[in-house]
């Protein structure tokens, strides 16, 4: 069989692509069903208008994380999460080259207060509250980070 999105050659029981991590449908059995994607996508406003952006794990209220990108523009904070399947077939440079998926957007207004706290031994945390109590933890990848949160957000 072969993926439907990227063309790879894949076994017959596989249920995702081991290489671009998409579910396998039932078309994918022939070869010649495979078409090329649109290399260019067209940006959404956040990815058009952000003033910074970098990776973060970012660890929701209730807990769970997830890992992506974090778009900051002038009114609003977008969080893309990045593909579990991507990230574990090429690591973090997969991931990078993902669009990926907005899964959060909070806005500027609503952040109440910020500063640096720590997850375990990470100390490249920073914290938002929001006006309706909700916490979010936003593991950086680059430490350089936490002082623009810090100058942004207080």
């Amino acid at each position: 069989m072969f993926c439907s999105n990227c063309g790879t050659q894949i076994e017959d029981h596989a249920r995702f692509c081991y290489n671009c991590g998409s579910a396998i449908t039932q078309n994918a059995s022939q070869p010649g069903n495979y078409q090329q994607p649109n290399a260019y996508q067209q940006p959404n406003a956040y990815q058009q208008n952000y003033q910074d952006k970098f990776g973060v794990n970012i660890v929701y209220p209730d807990g769970h994380n997830e890992i992506g990108d974090l778009y900051i523009t002038a009114t609003e904070m977008v969080f893309v999460k990045k593909s579990k399947a991507v990230r574990l077939a090429f690591g973090f440079l997969g991931s990078a080259l993902e669009n990926g998926e907005a899964t959060l957007r909070l806005n500027i207004a609503d952040i109440v207060r910020g500063g640096r706290t720590k997850i375990g031994l990470n100390p490249h945390v920073y914290q938002i509250t929001l006006r309706n109590g909700e916490a979010y933890k936003l593991c950086v990848n680059n430490p350089a980070k936490l002082s623009y949160l810090e100058e942004r957000f207080g």
